[in-house]
């Protein structure tokens, strides 16, 4: 394959431990793999100090600006058209935030360069709504703005085949210019560990049984159904502990109110990215859940989900977007709120482990190398990216 001349830009804060950070750190991880000279990134100067980044072409560009400095977003945009234009740059890669105005600009001053939009998404859903005037400014005219880049795009990447869908059917994406590109993780940290130091480190007994969860908004995306399953098996299964990784303002209410003694109720709060590896190996059986009102617009393609399964995990999600976790045999989709089948699960999945042992997380682990990987990811885009520019 033609080596491609990749210029990445965005605006996310790689130091912040929620999805789009991640996402987006293990995607420039990947790009490392690539020729240095035809790649080139551009980041806010909050990411100065991040190791990974300390090998690659990294222009940083300064302090995001306020909204309405547009003589500094002005100067951004050609700081990078510079440097795409000096390297021939042949596509500009963007995880957009609020307010793209940067590959606007370019789009519109330098329209040879393809534009390329990675893991798109419905912006807007989940906003609540404001009564405040200068928010619905800001909302009117960030809407505006994005919307104008989606329309130019070359291309699209999306994670979900439901977003796709809206887009296209919103005007915002063509079908030929948009691909699903599942969300990946980096199987060279997240490995089974079959040693008893994240248990020593946890401080749970290694024969105990631990249902586990780790990522935000825990008590909406897991925690309330681990803790009812909890009540339910205790009486059944012995040494049974819950671990919690992540944090949200209704966490420790939830744990308040639950039967299931409070001392076999882990909870470590947030945790740096680096960490979580090791609390997931703590973890014997995994749980991701999310809310459904953003699952009926929007799909589920957790990144979590991922991640347990390469730490040789089994996992109990979400029905939508997750059918291949039966189909392969990685874990159980569920209705979420139906406790007594994700009971049912959980007690399948544990006699499973007891009679597969670590032949189980092995097969799972390469399940994730084989299809979730950073690298197969990458070799995706660059197929679709290369497609993109053939059609010109």
């Amino acid at each position: 394959m033609k080596m491609l001349r990749i210029g990445y830009y965005t605006e996310v804060n790689l130091n912040k431990n929620d999805g789009p950070a991640v996402n987006e750190l293990e995607f420039i991880k990947s790009l490392s793999s690539l020729n240095v000279k035809n790649c080139s990134i551009f980041l806010a100067s909050e990411n100065k100090n991040n190791p990974v980044l300390e090998k690659l072409n990294v222009f940083f560009l300064g302090d995001a600006p306020r909204i309405s400095m547009i003589l500094k977003w002005f100067r951004r945009f050609l700081l990078i058209n510079k440097e795409i234009k000096n390297r021939k740059t042949q596509i500009l890669v963007c995880r957009l935030t609020d307010y793209p105005i940067v590959p606007l600009l370019v789009k519109i001053f330098n329209p040879k360069i393809k534009l390329s939009i990675k893991t798109a998404a419905l912006w807007w859903v989940g906003r609540s709504d404001s009564k405040k005037v200068s928010d619905r400014i800001y909302l009117f005219f960030n809407d505006l703005i994005t919307k104008a880049v989606y329309r130019r795009a070359d291309a699209i990447d999306v994670a979900m085949p439901e977003t796709k869908k809206t887009l296209i059917a919103l005007g915002l994406a063509q079908f030929e210019k948009t691909k699903i590109i599942d969300n990946n993780i980096n199987t060279e940290m997240f490995f089974p560990d079959f040693t008893l130091r994240p248990r020593q480190k946890i401080n749970v007994p290694k024969n105990s049984i631990v249902l586990g969860f780790a990522g935000s908004l825990p008590t909406q995306r897991g925690a309330t159904q681990i803790l009812k399953v909890a009540e339910k098996l205790e009486s059944t299964i012995n040494n049974l502990y819950v671990l919690i990784v992540g944090y949200d303002e209704r966490l420790h209410n939830l744990v308040e109110q639950t039967s299931f003694p409070r001392k076999k109720i882990l909870l470590t709060g947030q945790l740096p990215y680096s960490e979580i590896p090791t609390c997931i190996a703590a973890m014997t059986i995994c749980y991701s859940f999310f809310e459904e009102h953003k699952i009926k617009r929007t799909g589920n393609a957790s990144q979590k989900v991922k991640q347990y399964i390469s730490m040789g995990k089994p996992v109990i999600s979400v029905s939508t977007g997750h059918e291949y976790l039966q189909k392969q045999q990685l874990g159980s989709p569920v209705n979420q709120n139906d406790i007594e089948e994700i009971a049912r699960e959980t007690v399948k999945w544990i006699k499973r482990i007891e009679t597969e042992g670590d032949m189980l997380a092995q097969r799972l682990h390469q399940y994730a190398v084989d299809h979730l990987s950073t690298e197969k990811t990458l070799q995706q885009r660059l197929e679709f990216w290369n497609s993109i520019l053939k059609k010109g």
